[in-house]
């Protein structure tokens, strides 16, 4: 998806989780993590998760990581989340 649809999406006051290709993050206090919009899981450890979301990889980094949940169009993670970097 390109910045042109996200502008019109804007314009018109889409919201933007809407739209395809445009990850939803939902984080529940430090334990629970879902994600909607991926394109699957490219690194699985204990303390560490990578997350590809297509333009974007999402890495998940704590302790004790477990996948609660998984299907084509949503992850969940539980575990004791520290940080959460999007590159």
């Amino acid at each position: 998806m390109g910045k042109g649809l996200e502008s019109a999406a804007s314009f018109f006051d889409i919201p933007a989780e809407t739209l395809p290709d445009v990850p939803k993050i939902t984080i529940t206090g430090t334990s629970t993590v879902c994600v909607e919009n991926h394109r699957g899981i490219e690194l699985f450890s204990d303390d560490t998760i990578q997350i590809n979301c297509g333009r974007k990889m999402l890495r998940l980094r704590g302790s004790g990581f477990e996948i609660a949940g998984i299907s084509s169009g949503e992850i969940r993670i539980r575990g004791q989340l520290l940080s959460l970097e999007l590159d």
